[in-house]
């Protein structure tokens, strides 16, 4: 047996568990108050969430474990000893009642943390080998100085907070800062592929520079009313939707790699026949979908629409969504 899943049960309690062949320990959606004992097993992966954990004994641990989702428990600190288990690679730890983190988790050889959904504000020395952080629906009011300091970090996901200002980017490559008060954003490092500021106070954007390397940029939902960039030769995904006050031509020479584009509820224009690299283009402008006759143009005309999705441990996802209006009346 190498995976055993008793998830969304009524399960409080367990004897220890030995088996040498189980990697994989999946118990999530039960009553369990504490972490079983498995420190005589090789199970590499424990997946608890949705569980009444509010404190654990890290004894209980494997020394072989390394990745440990406590999603949805009460806990509102991280053991002491926790921080010294260096086989630990993953911890998520989203939606408790964490207030703080110990400086001594920079002593961990942790890739990927994530902390959302908690009272947090700030963050110590993050450990050296982290990739990822995730930090959603936090207490931040700034991008952390640690996260600027973390030299192999290449995912921060701080949306959901009361960041303002930004003087800097951090050196990584995907940044996600959606849903926050963000009037201003500064200019993109060499390094940035990803930036989602959607939902944000953003006014102007601005960008200068010729080694800008950003492929994927969402800024919708802003207030903007200029933009100007320099050639961005490796763009594909361009999403501006929703600042209904700006308006300009769209210059596809200076977006050649461009695939998608969302301009709803904006005033940009576009010029017939589009490009045969775009692949989806997104507008409210009737006249324009109507003379385009084209499967990649989309049109929509409602504000009532909403999709959410959040990526599993796979580092693609390919479904689909498709988004139909009035095919019945007042039903989209």
């Amino acid at each position: 047996l190498q995976i055993f899943n008793a998830e969304s049960n009524e399960i409080e309690d367990s004897p220890p568990i030995t088996l040498k062949s189980l990697t994989t320990l999946q118990l999530s959606g039960n009553s369990f108050t504490n972490i079983p004992d498995i420190r005589d097993s090789y199970i590499s992966s424990l997946s608890m969430r949705n569980n009444k954990i509010q404190t654990f004994n890290t004894d209980n641990i494997s020394n072989v474990t390394k990745k440990i989702d406590l999603t949805n428990n009460f806990i509102e600190e991280i053991p002491e000893d926790l921080y010294h288990m260096n086989r630990i690679q993953v911890i998520t730890f989203d939606n408790n009642k964490l207030y703080s983190i110990s400086p001594n988790i920079s002593l961990m050889n942790l890739t990927s943390l994530v902390v959302s959904e908690s009272s947090i504000s700030d963050l110590p020395e993050l450990p050296k080998f982290l990739i990822t952080l995730v930090a959603c629906h936090c207490n931040f009011t700034s991008i952390p100085k640690s996260v600027y300091e973390a030299q192999r970090l290449s995912m921060i996901d701080f949306s959901i907070n009361q960041i303002k200002t930004i003087d800097k980017f951090p050196n990584v490559t995907t940044i996600k800062l959606s849903m926050n008060q963000i009037s201003y954003i500064p200019q993109f490092s060499d390094k940035m592929k990803y930036l989602d500021v959607s939902h944000n106070r953003i006014k102007l954007v601005e960008l200068f520079g010729d080694f800008i390397l950003i492929q994927d940029l969402d800024l919708s939902h802003n207030h903007i009313t200029f933009f100007n960039t320099p050639k961005l030769p490796l763009l594909q995904t361009l999403k501006i939707s929703h600042n209904r006050g700006l308006q300009f031509h769209i210059s596809f020479q200076k977006f050649p790699a461009l695939k998608a584009i969302d301009v709803t509820r904006t005033l940009i224009t576009a010029s017939l026949p589009l490009p045969k690299t775009i692949r989806d283009f997104s507008t409210s402008d009737v006249h324009f979908f109507k003379e385009a006759d084209s499967p990649f143009v989309r049109l929509f005309l409602c504000d009532s629409i909403g999709y959410s999705e959040m990526i599993g441990n796979r580092p693609t996802m390919e479904d689909s969504l498709v988004l139909r209006q009035d095919f019945f009346p007042k039903t989209h």
